[in-house]
């Protein structure tokens, strides 16, 4: 005779024990199956299970008007199954045989949906399981037996944990209305569990009632026993709403919880680069953490001209819409050869990956053509140049894939569908760019470089919107306006750096011969992601007869070479982005010549410097001049000895890109210095200067053989038009 062991004993004798249960007894049906189920639960042995399955299935075969032993005899194959990977089935047969007796037990359809449950983890969780929504057949009627259960039991809590968690797996909207309609229900009926209460303020995060989620979270918070996650959840709620919680996120990213780390990381993911990553996990303290998560927000603030905490705010809020509007209703994706992008998860499409890192687009055209698959084009509107980028559903031929299912390609010309005309499809896109009416209208020729030029254009956007994450300034009344940074002038050893700009007005905004106020931010870069320092200040503006309104402001920056970027506000919805300029910050030691930045002017449009010597110069925002007009031309020398002689070279380029071309002014002098700061100011005359883009060069030589050079780039414009910045 064989003997059992002592986890396979204590199952049989409650197997034994409770079956003699009385009809009737509900709460201790229930208790001596969730006793059961606790004592099978830690058995691995199939050959134990199958065992204690055989002698529960013999109770049920003869007590039929008892319906314990059959439920026990369903959730001994449910833990089979979930050893082996099949038997659901079987599991689910049991408990419905169980249910058809009539006695209607909470744990019938419960096991029925844990059965089906069960079965779509498992068949989801093969590969070679094919199709575009594995498992979620059995998933589904999972959910409706779990609802039949809160039929009986409104607030039995373990059926309303399932369906949290179902409701994450399946991402569809209006199943997850009916999940969280039970948990309400259930909340009315006075269920106050932190689990349960953590489910049903996701579940209304989800939906959209933020105020109702950020209710309960805080409800929580407040409970002795609340599970640390609750804060972040919090925060996650409350920054998806406004910028009112940063605080609380630094408080939660101080922490060295493990699972709240889990959840941070995870939100951090989907923008953050491999070495921030890298970063993150390195970090040591959460002080440390806290530190470069500060950081890691502040320089995406400065990089898009943001207020501090509102690029966090914005992530939050993405994440809450993505989830909403891009969550993926399948768990396998399908890719042809046109997409651009693999992604590394199955929970949102590429469109939730695009807005996750870029934001709302700013034109989106979803056209409707026979033939076509869904498809939809996203328009980022950018100072640094416009991103284009096309989304096919679907699949083509023998590529398949969900018609729900949005990936990314490169060109209008790779949308999915059969016998769509070419000339509907570029028609379409026309409000895009001008390069589809090329593609239209232009000869064979024309058509084909337009062709080249559209497929560059939508993957380079690619590229760019994949490998970036952007929240700019955006205006209802954008604003023509121009900007410039010029290097000259010391304070001290440091160098002045200026800031002149210039902006048009409406009548409204500024009446000439006064002064407006303007807002003005700027950010520094020595690299695209790399801030080395900001400013964000009102400034003072003169409004002329044209109502353009000049200005400037002078700040002190380090030497080395630099990219920036300017903002210029009226208001929060009157301004404008200008792109993205280079600037070099000369560098000054004792004794060693040197020469400042170039200072260029015309009278009646530039802002204007005073020295500390008395001098007034000025600066023009737009280095565009009219050939008729003179140009002003002010720097500085340093490093020359007083009573010094030099020679100074100054010269007019043509520019192709960095390089400079062909000389069309050239002329040399030379001078005298007086003191420690040589400072030069010269009119020049553009006549006979065709229009173009140029680079007026100043060289200076001492009487050692040192040489410097300073240039600045300008253009000549046109006699008859008027100008107003590039």
């Amino acid at each position: 005779m064989s003997v059992l062991r002592p986890s396979l004993a204590l199952a049989f004798t409650a197997l034994l024990l409770t079956s003699r249960a009385a009809k009737g007894q509900s709460v201790q049906d229930r208790r001596a199956l969730e006793a059961f189920r606790d004592s099978i639960a830690v058995i691995a042995d199939a050959g134990q299970l199958a065992r204690i399955a055989k002698a529960a299935e013999h109770l049920a075969r003869s007590r039929r008007s008892d319906p314990v032993p059959g439920l026990r005899h369903g959730l001994s194959l449910l833990r089979r199954a979930e050893i082996e990977g099949r038997l659901f089935d079987r599991a689910r047969e049991a408990f419905e045989r169980a249910d058809r007796a009539g006695h209607k037990l909470v744990y019938s359809s419960y096991g029925v949906g844990l059965a089906e449950e069960g079965k779509g983890d498992w068949l989801a969780s093969e590969p070679a399981n094919i199709g575009i929504r594995v498992g979620y057949g059995a998933y589904q009627a999972a959910v409706r037996a779990f609802l039949t259960t809160l039929t009986r039991e409104a607030d039995f809590e373990p059926a309303l944990q399932e369906l949290a968690r179902l409701s994450e797996v399946l991402r569809d909207t209006a199943t997850t209305r009916i999940i969280l309609g039970a948990h309400q229900r259930a909340a009315a009926r006075g269920v106050d569990a932190t689990s349960f209460l953590l489910d049903l303020g996701r579940l209304e995060r989800q939906a959209g009632s933020l105020d109702s989620s950020i209710a309960i979270f805080s409800r929580v918070a407040k409970m002795t026993c609340a599970p640390s996650t609750t804060l972040l959840e919090l925060a996650r709620t409350t920054l998806a709403r406004d910028t009112a919680e940063s605080a609380l996120y630094q408080l939660i990213t101080s922490s060295d919880d493990s699972i709240v780390l889990a959840g941070i990381r995870a939100d951090l993911a989907p923008i953050a680069a491999a070495s921030e990553m890298l970063a993150f996990d390195g970090a040591t303290s959460g002080k440390a953490r806290a530190d470069l998560l500060r950081r890691f927000w502040s320089r995406r603030d400065a990089i898009d001209l943001r207020a501090p905490g509102e690029r966090l705010h914005e992530h939050y809020r993405r994440l809450l819409y993505v989830r909403q509007h891009y969550a993926l209703s399948s768990n396998r994706r399908y890719y042809g050869s046109s997409d651009l992008y693999r992604a590394a998860g199955n929970d949102i499409d590429d469109r939730g990956v695009i807005y996750l890192r870029q934001g709302e687009p700013d034109l989106r055209l979803t056209p409707l053509l026979y033939g076509l698959n869904p498809n939809e084009t996203w328009v980022y509107h950018r100072a640094d140049g416009d991103l284009v980028l096309h989304f096919s559903s679907g699949g083509q031929g023998t590529e398949g894939g969900d018609l729900a299912d949005f990936r990314l390609v490169g060109s209008v010309l790779d949308l999915r569908g059969r016998d769509v005309p070419q000339d509907m499809l570029l028609l379409s896109r026309v409000p895009v760019s001008v390069l589809y009416d090329r593609m239209l209208a232009w000869g064979p020729f024309g058509a084909a470089r337009a062709a080249r030029e559209e497929r560059s254009l939508g993957e380079s956007s690619a590229a760019e919107a994949l490998g970036s994450d952007r929240d700019p300034l955006q205006f209802t009344s954008p604003l023509n306006a121009a900007a410039d940074l010029v290097s000259v002038g010391l304070d001290g050893t440091q160098s002045l750096t200026h800031l002149a700009f210039s902006l048009d007005l409406d009548h409204e905004q500024g009446t000439p011969g006064t002064s407006v106020p303007i807002h003005v931010r700027l950010v520094l870069m020595t690299g695209p992601d790399s801030v080395a320092g900001t400013l964000d200040t009102v400034a003072t503006a003169l409004v002329n007869d044209e109502h353009r309104a000049t200005g400037m402001v002078s700040l002190r920056v380090p030497a080395g070479d630099f990219l920036y970027r300017v903002a210029l506000m009226v208001n929060d919805s009157v301004g404008t982005v200008l792109p993205i300029s280079r600037t070099t910050i000369p560098a000054y030691a004792a004794g060693q010549l040197a020469i400042s930045g170039l200072a260029l002017g015309r009278q009646g449009s530039s802002a204007q410097w005073y020295t500390a010597s008395g001098d007034t110069i000025l600066i023009v925002p737009q280095k565009e001049f009219e050939p008729d007009g003179d140009l002003h031309l002010y720097y500085e020398i340093y490093g020359l000895d007083p009573g010094e002689s030099y020679q100074t070279a100054i010269a007019v380029y043509e520019r192709n890109g960095d390089r400079a071309g062909r000389s069309r002014l050239k002329f040399a002098f030379e001078g005298r210095s007086i003191a420690m700061v040589t400072r030069e100011k010269r009119a020049l005359r553009l006549s006979g200067i065709a229009p173009g883009n140029y680079w007026l060069e100043v060289t200076v030589f001492d009487r050692y053989g040192g040489r410097v050079t300073s240039r600045q780039p300008l253009r000549i414009s046109h006699p008859e038009r008027t100008s107003r910045g590039d």
